[in-house]
């Protein structure tokens, strides 16, 4: 190695400082690794056991946008190096100064660290704590959360007096880690920490106990053993499976009214699948397919999309094996692939903003004129537009879009996933002589360059970002402004001979007409902006583009994603605007380097009402 990660003022300095001539760091090197725990204040075996999550390549390097997102999440304040990225502690600098939801900026860690502040009362044990204690309670939750527990134990008995110190800036204690892996091991382990005098009634950060935790988990074994130690306002175990049991034979008979009136009384067992049953709720609508249901156990009871039934299937697994068109697309939109939780960080609960203001509402309006293509405007995807489902190809183009609503999506947490990978192509393309700008029609026209001004955009001209569209069902599009859009790195499996036209990847238009394609159900009746399609404006990393004018060949679709690995580019766009006079597309390889900030429902014009 070129040097020590440790010896350097910011991770940005020491990654380049130990990477090799290419920029990437090697991540099974055992030194690498070493200088890596000493660096972000970690214990050498805890970082070995989590740096599998970072997306390496099939020989263990990885770039820097990859390495400091892992750093970011498992750290409480690691100086990245990035000068457009606030501190993890200020993370409120950095929103979009035009956000209204976001919390002001408070240092609140004497507050939970006093005798009688938010910490006590959460279970703490009163008293201030020193800086040792809390690094020392800070590695034993580390070996708990990687399920190091013969490691675990054997540290308990030289620090006891710790085994209920959760520092304030911690979701998890050691107890609620044991219950989160909830399996036989982790309730033996349980007991053995029962029996150290943990206890069962420290609440995480966010309000829960460890039964809270087994229950949102799913862990049936892991409820059976708590249930029984909580207080007695508590109700019993055999209560509670009954309860379960009746929940899920509402699902199973697709009684929804009885389903959601059971769910009212005990909130918590949304995620519950006591045995011998196969599926929990949300398998159980997955296979029914019912899309508003699936919508609210997951936007309303948060039921947990990544849940595995007795034989290991996801719900989106089941609506897919189904046949399910239409849940498989909502479930398929609300899998997390972006890392969302922060164990040291609490960010607000995404939120979607009704944009009001008279003005801007008009503005958006001008935005779907300035955008819609009333010529040489269909291509062989229209044919499926009007439900996804029937394939006609006398499926008319609108002759225009009439605007009725706006809302902003305000995600803290996914924001500043998207703001570091944004800083960091930022920088890797001002120190590349072959960039060059591109700027898509909704950053060029003149009534569009009215609307980014009056919505203070703040668009990275050094990264290439972009104002692009997206459309697709509405719940789909509500699922990827909480969790993100879902196309991973291509590394993980992405084929080059299928997906779309310039590879895998996701696909976003400058044009409302081509997108429109894609949105492919209205709002159902009876809800707000009923008959509406949605679509999404998003904020799209283009960074180095690779720009092609030509007709692809299946053959051709290796180049795309080799581009994106190897990392000469960040984007694609593909002008067959110029090629055949339609639409220009563009794509991006990584679901991070987008975010959607806008969900805007219209209608469609000039056409029969059967295609509307």
């Amino acid at each position: 190695m070129a040097g020590q990660i440790g010896q350097f003022a910011s991770l940005k300095e020491g990654f380049f400082a130990c990477a090799n001539e290419h920029g990437h760091f090697k991540t099974g090197d055992p030194d690498s690794v070493r200088s890596l725990a000493e660096f972000l204040g970690l214990d050498a075996e805890i970082v070995r056991a989590c740096i599998d999550e970072i997306d390496a390549d099939h020989n263990g390097f990885v770039t820097f946008a990859e390495f400091a997102l892992w750093a970011d999440r498992h750290t409480r304040n690691v100086p990245l190096g990035l000068a457009g990225v606030a501190p993890k502690s200020r993370w409120q600098k950095g929103m979009p100064s035009y956000w209204t939801t976001m919390p002001a900026m408070k240092d609140t860690a004497e507050e939970e660290l006093s005798p009688g502040g938010s910490g006590a009362r959460r279970g703490l044990p009163p008293g201030i704590y020193s800086q040792e204690q809390l690094d020392q309670a800070n590695s034993l939750i580390d070996l708990a959360k990687f399920g190091k527990w013969t490691t675990l134990m054997e540290s308990l008995t030289l620090r006891q007096d710790l085994l209920n110190v959760r520092p304030p800036y911690r979701e998890y204690g050691i107890i609620h880690q044991a219950a989160y892996f909830g399996g036989k091991e982790a309730v033996g382990v349980l007991r053995q920490l029962v029996a150290l005098e943990a206890d069962v009634h420290v609440l995480t950060r966010t309000g829960r106990t460890a039964l809270d935790v087994a229950v949102l988990r799913g862990s049936h074994l892991a409820v059976a053993y708590l249930e029984p130690l909580t207080s007695p306002d508590q109700k019993n175990a055999r209560q509670r499976e009954e309860s379960a049991h009746a929940i899920l034979d509402a699902t199973k008979m697709a009684r929804w009214e009885e389903l959601f009136q059971k769910l009212q009384l005990c909130p918590d067992l949304v995620n519950a699948r006591p045995e011998p049953r196969e599926y929990a709720a949300l398998h159980q609508a997955a296979f029914h397919g019912d899309v508003a249901v699936l919508q609210r156990l997951v936007d309303e009871f948060k039921a947990d999309v990544c849940l595995r039934s007795k034989s290991g299937q996801t719900a989106l697994q089941v609506a897919i094996a189904s046949e399910k068109h239409q849940a498989s697309t909502y479930l398929d939109s609300v899998m997390p692939t972006v890392h969302l939780h922060d164990e040291f960080v609490t960010f607000p609960e995404q939120v979607c903003v009704s944009v009001t203001d008279p003005e801007m509402l008009s503005r958006f309006q001008a935005l779907l004129e300035d955008v819609h293509k009333s010529h040489n405007n269909w291509t062989r995807d229209r044919r499926r537009a009007t439900d996804g489902e029937v394939e006609d190809k006398s499926t008319p183009v609108p002759q225009g879009y009439e605007f009725v609503a706006a809302f902003r999506n305000e995600n803290a947490a996914l924001w500043r996933t998207y703001q570091i990978n944004r800083e960091i192509v930022k920088e890797r393309c001002e120190h590349n002589a072959s960039f060059r700008q591109w700027v898509p029609w909704t950053a060029s026209g003149t009534k569009t360059v009215t609307l980014q001004g009056r919505l203070d955009f703040e668009l990275e001209a050094g990264a290439n970002e972009w104002f692009l569209f997206h459309a697709s069902i509405p719940e789909a599009l509500r699922g990827i402004a909480r969790t993100g859009f879902k196309m991973a790195k291509v590394a993980k499996g992405a084929d080059s001979t299928g997906g779309g036209l310039y590879g895998e990847g996701t696909y976003f238009s400058d044009s409302i007409t081509k997108v429109d394609e894609y949105a492919r159900k209205r709002v159902v009746l009876g809800e707000e902006f009923e008959g509406c399609r949605t679509a999404a404006l998003c904020r799209v990393i283009g960074g180095r583009h690779f720009y092609t004018d030509s007709d692809i060949e299946q053959s051709d679709k290796s180049q795309f994603k080799l581009g994106a690995l190897q990392g000469e580019y960040h984007s694609t766009v593909g002008d067959r605007l110029k090629l055949k006079n339609t639409f220009r597309e563009y794509v991006v390889y990584d679901g991070s380097h987008a975010y959607l900030e806008y969900i805007i429902y219209y209608k469609r014009l000039g056409i029969d009402e059967k295609y509307c």
